[in-house]
């Protein structure tokens, strides 16, 4: 049970955006796994510290996370654990051909439970790789065969392209790093529109998370 209290501090921590906190409290709990320790949620756990690395450019220390999280979770064989690592791995794995392959095989996943249940980062993650990969209806279309809630709706403007209004739903939530994903996002796109002054706001306000997160 304190394990488990740790997993929710770094998944808070993580969303609000105590980034050291986060990782540390992720590399501790692996640790212990990597000494014989096996625990439930070491998939949650390495996802958590993969997008840390990932974020701080360590992509071969993220990727190995990544995929070692997945086989954890599915070692586990639940699904709101194996929902949450397909997803972040679509996404990691978005413009690779592994990325396609993870990406039905959470949709079907999806289709298959109706849930959204397991770590709040599976929707963004998923609806990250679907717009990466040109497949945004197919995840609004699986989306509205779930129970959702502003997380759902967060992560359908986001693949739908409503990259602003993704990022305020996003705000209103509480989770920073996903709001200043779809700020770059908005800020990008308005870029390609000649629209620098709208764009300069949006990418304020992103990079002044990241800078926060280190």
């Amino acid at each position: 049970w304190i394990r488990w209290a740790e997993a929710k501090r770094t998944t808070l921590n993580y969303l609000l955006g105590d980034w050291a906190q986060a990782y540390a409290l992720a590399d501790a709990l692996i640790g212990e796994t990597e000494q014989g320790e096996s625990h439930y949620l070491e998939g949650e756990w390495r996802m958590y510290r993969s997008r840390i690395r990932l974020a701080r450019g360590e992509r071969h220390g993220a990727v190995e996370d990544a995929r070692r999280g997945l086989e954890a979770a599915r070692a586990a064989g639940d699904a709101q654990m194996v929902g949450p690592l397909l997803a972040w791995n679509a996404r990691l794995f978005a413009e690779e051909a592994d990325g396609a392959a993870l990406f039905v095989e959470f949709i079907a996943l999806w289709l298959q439970t109706r849930s959204i249940q397991g770590s709040p980062t599976m929707a963004p993650d998923a609806a990250t790789a679907a717009r990466t990969m040109g497949r945004g209806r197919e995840f609004v279309a699986a989306a509205k065969a779930v129970a959702g809630g502003p997380w759902l709706d967060g992560a359908g403007a986001f693949a739908s392209g409503e990259l602003a209004r993704a990022a305020a739903i996003f705000g209103e939530i509480g989770t920073r790093p996903d709001e200043a994903d779809a700020r770059f996002a908005a800020a990008t796109e308005l870029l390609d529109l000649g629209r620098r002054a709208e764009a300069d706001v949006q990418l304020e306000h992103s990079l002044a998370f990241w800078r926060a997160a280190g």
